[in-house]
């Protein structure tokens, strides 16, 4: 199941789909609705006065009734209002990831205000790639709209089938980022219960029994969803429906023949008992590492060597296990003898066995289990933690609903406190957690009791971004040098899970790009990237620049902006109001230094710093500084700035005027200019 989403880049369905239409005979002849003439005569939309394009029908229907698959039919009708509207849904996109599903019936067509409609063809229809990974690859069915123009209606209908009913997702956008005169969900639940959702950040709404079985919700003249800076996730934010399946139940353990036992849902969830019962689920993921111990007891002692302190032991483990397993989950690829000796293995598990012969692999999965198992054999208690994804919602107990956890993770309790333990993602250094971890709350359980507990999360200054630039001003405006980007803490954490897989080449385009976003004319050479696969040191990003017009020279002056690294930013915050609060992922800083040698003939002419920015509670701070070496013709631009201190990274709507207003300043502090003289 999946979320109803678009952009502004053409509508992208993200359906999770197994096999798109088949080459031959792919379009099934289904009976379209009938448009209404006053449909076909409309020249202004009805929702938005200045909207681009009105949909006019937007209808889900999620059929989740049989054991074995969940059915989804999407059925669309678009009104096009102008040419920004002819562009951005010129193209559709039909995404899907190979395996977990399959859609069938796909069919499109474009009406013209007379009433004469034309059906896409197969030649109308072509394959893209939407993103590549070595763990993933996404790709559409891209749907080419012919002659579409202002006062046309498009349409298009689908049927996903879905066998993968666990894993389906179950929730779905009640607002869309384009405005909609009547939105339907149709669902019929398993085994005709009523209906169990939630509604989120949206009232007023229900379902009503509609024919077969199905239950109607209806939104009607529903405006464009419009994004902000800064966002919440979705869930905090977006109106959305989160559906509780049938199958979606409570679990509790039998203790004694460690077996689950699903127990009947009858509406109402005690908060205790639903939080026990899910504890009591994990008991069999510790039965497994404490029955595993003994497979990995002389290995153990060897790893754990002297280590005479719990977070010794535990350290030394951690990075045997990441250092010593290849692991499958991020880029290694075992050869065909490696996979053949797996495969004739009477145990689908690592031991200290697999250890003698060479270096092992396993998943990110296996390689946390082999951590957990060793420090059992070391003698210690581990539990297990599920913890809630900052990115996707704010999680608290009291929302009792499992579905909002992510896991699990190891995690060892000493010195009066839990410490989680992620070996399994190469790049976190021993008692790192990804940013979306810090700041969640999490429950930590042995199966037998269970405790909840807010993760830590990073200072500003363990997340430091540091920049060097040197450079030389021509007399031209030309500016050129080298620059070099030091990442720590979360940023470089982020940097490399989203990069590693690509290639030298794949990594210095992202970085082209990215500079280029920022400096359009900017002409980039000399690309380098250090540290990807090394954790333990900084990400380092290097290249040559040369920016041509990057200062004005106006007769005998040159205006240029120091603070190279905010060069082309825009300010934080455009607009003068705000419908959602404000989140940040983590704390940060920024240290820039920068030396410019300046253009002969040319002295200071009007260089004053500005002053530093910093509001009441020391929530951020900003300061830049000016230094010249006047003989040597050169000036100095420092910059030291924090955001998140106290590890403040959310703030209601209500603080925006306050927030923007901190962020102007910092945005001329930071683009604040210079002026050189001709000398005479």
């Amino acid at each position: 199941m999946n979320k109803m989403t678009n952009t502004s880049h053409g509508l992208i369905i993200f359906a999770i789909l197994f096999l798109l239409v088949s080459a031959v005979g792919g379009f099934a002849q289904e009976p379209w609705r009938p448009i209404m003439p006053a449909e076909l005569q409309m020249t202004k939309p009805v929702v938005e006065p200045d909207a681009d394009a009105e949909a006019l029908i937007w209808e889900e229907r999620l059929d989740d009734s049989q054991n074995n698959k969940i059915t989804r039919s999407t059925y669309v009708r678009i009104k096009i209002f102008t040419e920004r509207g002819r562009e951005r849904f010129s193209k559709l996109d039909v995404a899907f990831i190979k395996g977990l599903a399959k859609i069938k019936d796909l069919t499109a067509r474009v009406t013209q205000p007379d009433g004469k409609s034309v059906e896409l063809t197969e030649d109308e229809i072509f394959n893209r790639d939407v993103a590549k990974t070595q763990r993933l690859k996404v790709q559409a069915k891209a749907l080419a709209f012919p002659n579409l123009a202002p006062g046309v209606i498009l349409e298009y209908q689908y049927t996903e089938v879905n066998e993968d009913i666990y894993g389906d997702n179950s929730t779905f956008d009640l607002q869309l980022d384009l405005p909609v005169q009547t939105l339907n969900f149709y669902y019929k639940p398993f085994r005709k219960r009523e209906p169990q959702y939630t509604l989120l950040n949206v009232e007023g709404l229900k379902f009503e029994k509609a024919e077969d079985g199905f239950y109607r919700m209806t939104r009607t003249n529903v405006p464009a969803f419009r994004a902000e800076p800064w966002m919440p996730p979705d869930s905090e934010a977006r109106p959305l429906l989160k559906l509780n399946p049938g199958w979606y139940a409570s679990f509790s353990i039998d203790l004694t023949m460690r077996r689950s036992t699903v127990f009947k849902n009858t509406g109402g969830r005690s908060k205790e008992t639903y939080w026990a019962n899910y504890s009591a689920w994990q008991k069999y993921l510790v039965d497994v590492v404490n029955a595993r111990k003994k497979d990995f007891a002389k290995l153990t002692r060897e790893v754990v060597g002297d280590a005479s302190t719990t977070e010794e032991k535990l350290k030394r483990i951690y990075e045997f296990c990441q250092t010593k397993i290849n692991n499958t989950s991020f880029g290694y690829r075992p050869s065909e003898d490696e996979s053949k000796k797996a495969s004739e293995r009477t145990r689908r598990w690592l031991t200290e066995d697999d250890f003698a012969s060479g270096k092992p692999f396993a998943s990110s999965r296996e390689i946390d289990t082999v951590f957990a198992t060793m420090a059992a054999a070391a003698g210690l208690d581990p539990w297990y933690a599920q913890i809630g994804r900052r990115d996707v919602s704010f999680f608290t107990p009291e929302l009792n609903d499992s579905r909002l956890l992510a896991g699990p993770v190891v995690c060892v309790v000493f010195g009066g406190s839990p410490h989680l333990y992620m070996p399994g993602n190469r790049f976190l250094k021993v008692g790192e957690v990804p940013w979306y971890f810090q700041g969640a709350v999490s429950m930590y359980t042995d199966g037998k009791q269970y405790g909840w507990w807010e993760v830590p999360m990073n200072t500003f200054e363990k997340n430091l971004t540091r920049r060097t630039g040197k450079f030389r001003l021509t007399d031209d405006g030309s500016l050129e040098g080298t620059v070099v980007i030091e990442l720590t803490g979360q940023p470089a954490l982020s940097y490399r899970v989203a990069h590693y897989d690509e290639d030298d080449q794949g990594r210095a385009s992202a970085l082209k790009e990215s500079v280029q976003k920022r400096i359009t004319n900017a002409e980039i050479t000399g690309i380098s990237i250090e540290n990807i696969n090394d954790a333990s040191k900084p990400l380092i990003q290097r290249f040559t620049i040369k920016v041509p017009q990057y200062a004005q020279r106006t007769g005998k002056r040159i205006f240029f902006q120091p603070g190279f690294f905010e060069y082309g930013t825009a300010p934080a915050f455009a607009t003068s109001t705000r419908k959602y609060d404000m989140f940040f992922r983590y704390p940060w800083s920024e240290k820039d230094d920068i030396e410019i040698a300046l253009p002969a003939g040319f002295s200071i002419d009007n260089a004053e710093a500005p002053k530093p920015v910093t509001d009441t509670g020391q929530l951020a701070h900003d300061e830049v500084t000016f230094d010249f070496a006047t003989s040597a013709g050169k000036m100095l631009y420092s910059r030291k700035f924090y955001f998140g201190n106290k590890n403040l990274v959310t703030f209601k709507a209500s603080s925006y005027a306050a927030m923007k207003t901190l962020w102007d300043k910092f945005h001329i502090a930071d683009t604040a200019l210079v002026s050189l003289k001709a000398k005479e």
